[in-house]
């Protein structure tokens, strides 16, 4: 899976979750550790000192993250314009929102299909 193809399944999700969750459900084992890796990634790199420059104290690593995926839940678009304005990153996931992680539903996929946690990058996959 390649950058262009994650962002297609996030925009997939913003649509239908569902079918997100239907389209994960199929993801090759590479893919599938692809998609997961790419969501943490991408998420981690909302987590700087300058996204969290104007947030309130006391927060948690817990509410960067819960703020951090949503907003690559939004999409390429939303993503960039953070990235490109890092004080205009929410404080919190809005209300009514959810917490749905992709990365978490890759990671119960993964762990459905192979019985263990999902591999790091450079591991080699799971014997099938």
């Amino acid at each position: 899976m390649d950058w262009e193809a994650f962002w297609d399944l996030i925009e997939v999700g913003k649509q239908d979750k569902r079918e997100l969750e239907r389209k994960i459900k199929k993801l090759s084992e590479q893919d599938l550790v692809d998609f997961y890796w790419f969501n943490i990634e991408t998420a981690a790199d909302l987590k700087g000192e300058e996204f969290l420059a104007h947030w309130e104290p006391p927060y948690s690593d817990d509410d960067v993250d819960d703020v951090a995926q949503w907003v690559v839940r939004q999409g390429l678009d939303y993503y960039e314009g953070i990235q490109m304005e890092p004080d205009t990153m929410p404080t919190e996931v809005p209300k009514g929102e959810g917490n749905v992680s992709w990365d978490g539903v890759a990671a119960k996929v993964y762990k459905d299909r192979y019985g263990q946690a999902i591999r790091d990058k450079d591991e080699p996959p799971p014997d099938e």
